[in-house]
């Protein structure tokens, strides 16, 4: 039965994905017409360290695909023997994003930049956490999903500097049947354009 429970709570996320993804894709087919191409980045960020390749999707939206070592707290319902005070969880993680840019046109008539795919934009985001290396509580298992929307936005200084800020409401689980949601998740980079 809990197996069933896992299987019901991934098709519900599966489905506000596509959700998201159909109102996302309405919302940014206009701007498809204007000629903005995003492009193919690879980063490295500082916060969080990992390593990203960013692909462009269209004309004005790009996958993005992280693999990195990075901070993390606990999620209520994933972990055991909470302490109170600051929580941390060092361990590696898998981001997958989609995100649809859809202020290039705004900025460039102003004058702001859109190099390495600066804009605002929403996103359907997979975060997988892997096993803890170091942490002050105990999670209940050593693979965790998180999956959900986002508002964000990007920024590049000078050449090679990167910038982002997200948050938006995630829902998590994990293989043992433990889940949840979360009203707000923010998620910072901070990096350097490699190519």
């Amino acid at each position: 039965m809990q197996k069933f429970t896992i299987v019901i709570n991934v098709f519900k996320s599966v489905v506000l994905l596509i959700l998201v993804l159909t109102l996302s894709n309405l919302s940014v087919t206009a701007q498809d017409s204007k000629d903005l191409d995003t492009e193919r980045i690879d980063r490295a960020n500082i916060l969080n360290p990992a390593f990203v390749l960013e692909y462009p999707s269209s004309k004005s939206s790009v996958f993005s695909m992280g693999m990195g070592l990075g901070y993390g707290g606990s999620f209520p319902n994933l972990s055991t023997n909470v302490p109170s005070g600051f929580l941390y969880d060092f361990s590696p993680f898998l981001n997958l994003q989609h995100q649809w840019i859809y202020n290039r046109a705004n900025r460039m008539e102003k004058g702001r930049t859109v190099a390495g795919n600066s804009g605002n934009f929403i996103s359907a985001r997979l975060f997988i956490r892997g096993p803890s290396l170091s942490s002050n509580f105990v999670r209940k298992s050593n693979i965790e999903f998180v999956v959900g929307p986002t508002w964000g936005l990007r920024r590049q200084w000078g050449e090679n500097i990167h910038f982002s800020f997200e948050f938006g409401p995630v829902y998590y689980f994990d293989f043992r049947g433990n889940q949840g949601v979360f009203p707000l998740i923010p998620y910072i980079q901070l990096g350097i354009n490699i190519n």
